[in-house]
């Protein structure tokens, strides 16, 4: 091997080792614990759950899971190889995602370096850890990969897995979409390009055919639509919301997407029949994350190709022996990266003692409570906060939950226990919209008016257990 090509494949190499090691982390995902009870159903039973059975709202309750693939795979992962186990797939998933979309833009390692900052950065304001939704981030950076590349011959596969997987294969057929419009509406007069944009059409057509081959069919696009749309997620749900004003992760999104707007009126100079769908994508993304973070990382993986188009004329105007030099300024800056990462980080971040009870550290659960509900199962119907839900769906299965991350926007014959739980905490007439459900027991946060509630109705809820994380009641 030569040596002039020794140092960018070691630089390539450092780069994809800094972007896994700094994706190492727990799992914090507030949905794992049903996420894997559906996945366990599926291998005790053979069948995939389409009924609620697990909650006292709304029971048999027919709900479209679009991630019920990533539950099948999920459970015996996690009871292979544990938190460690996950947190290695997170990292896995979303380094694939990297590689896939800087390799479909041919830049030279040294300017891919600076993609690192605004991407271990923003992704970490909206991290948390192996969840479903980052096999849409790898879906996504599959089909740039591919559109580019113009081999679209494999899309229908990935498309068929992808909505299996995560209901956020939408947003690759709407991306494939918009390059595939510009594309027609550029060269449908021209003859030489009309058999080449009919096969990409009919590919296109058969990918989105691909996509209702799963348990619910067409189901799947509705329901990640209910979602889309749903007041109730915008306004209780975290990362439905925008980031926070005059946070440290706004700041640094806006000074990106403010780099981001110069370098797209860089590109669209040159060439704006070329580029005006990549500019166009990272803009729809733009405004969404403005309302809503959970697609900020989205984002970022989105605005790459914007990036790397930039990079490859920047790379044009550098010199092989600039080339060089920048090549080893990269590597050693590259290096801090992943020293950081191995000496201060990762030990901070502690995988390897990473446990339920740590978990729980975020959520307001507890693990002790968990021991005391499966010794002391409780009777009748029970409430429990919405945080909470999941997590009990899998440490207490012997309990039926009120509220979980499944039900946000499930409602039947005018139930909607998302707008129950909602005005047991935040309306005026709280107290009536907790008793008009007769629970027969109850979960609090300690300090809340609910808790101080329970506490005071002593003569018809008895304190049966408390720790510094929750209190549990019952209905003498």
């Amino acid at each position: 091997m030569k040596k002039s090509l020794l140092l960018p494949i070691i630089l390539e190499i450092l780069i994809i080792v800094v972007v896994f090691t700094f994706m190492l982390w727990p799992p914090t995902d507030p949905d794992l614990g049903w996420h894997l009870r559906y996945g366990q159903y599926f291998w005790q039973t053979g069948k995939i759950l389409t009924r609620n059975i697990f909650s006292s709202s709304l029971p048999n309750y027919y709900w479209v899971n679009p991630s019920w693939g990533y539950e099948v795979i999920l459970y015996p992962f996690f009871k292979t190889f544990g938190f460690v186990g996950l947190s290695i797939w997170g990292a896995a998933t979303v380094t694939l995602a990297f590689i896939f979309i800087t390799l479909a833009y041919k830049v030279k390692p040294w300017l891919k370096m600076f993609l690192l900052p605004p991407f271990l950065i923003l992704s970490g304001v909206a991290w948390l850890g192996m969840r479903a939704q980052l096999d849409t981030i790898l879906g996504l950076a599959i089909v740039y990969s591919l559109i580019n590349k113009k081999r679209f011959i494999y899309l229908p596969f990935v498309f068929l897995i992808w909505a299996n997987l995560h209901g956020g294969f939408i947003l690759g057929l709407s991306i494939w979409f918009i390059f595939l419009a510009w594309r027609i509406i550029l060269g449908f007069r021209d003859v030489k390009k009309q058999k080449e944009l009919l096969t990409e059409l009919s590919i296109f057509i058969l990918s989105v055919l691909a996509c209702f081959i799963n348990p619910f069919t067409y189901r799947v696009f509705t329901e990640d639509f209910k979602n889309a749309i749903s007041s109730q997620m915008q306004s209780h749900i975290a990362e439905w919301r925008p980031i926070p004003n005059g946070s440290p992760g706004q700041i640094i999104f806006f000074i990106y997407s403010a780099v981001l707007l110069i370098i797209s009126a860089f590109i669209l100079i040159k060439d704006w029949k070329k580029f005006l769908p990549h500019v166009l994508i990272n803009t729809i993304f733009f405004f969404l994350t403005l309302g809503f973070r959970r697609y900020l990382l989205i984002y970022v993986l989105c605005s790459f190709p914007v990036a790397l188009i930039f990079f490859k004329y920047i790379q044009g105007m550098v010199t092989v022996k600039w080339h060089k030099i920048l090549n080893l300024l990269a590597l050693s800056i590259t290096f801090a990266l992943l020293c950081y990462a191995l000496l201060i980080r990762l030990p901070a971040v502690s995988l390897n003692t990473f446990n339920w009870n740590v978990y729980c550290l975020n959520l307001r659960c507890s693990e002790k409570l968990s021991d005391f509900l499966n010794e002391n199962p409780p009777r009748g119907r029970g409430f429990n906060n919405y945080s909470m839900g999941s997590y009990l769906i899998w440490r207490v299965p012997q309990i039926k939950t009120f509220i979980d991350g499944r039900m946000t926007v499930w409602e039947e014959n005018g139930i909607n226990p998302f707008k129950d739980f909602v005005d047991i905490y935040n309306s005026n007439v709280w107290t009536q919209a907790f008793e008009k459900q007769n629970f027969s027991w109850a979960i609090a946060v300690p300090g809340t008016n609910l808790d101080m509630y329970l506490l005071s109705a002593s003569s018809i809820w008895k304190l049966e257990y408390s720790d510094s994380k929750v209190d549990y009641y019952i209905k003498r």
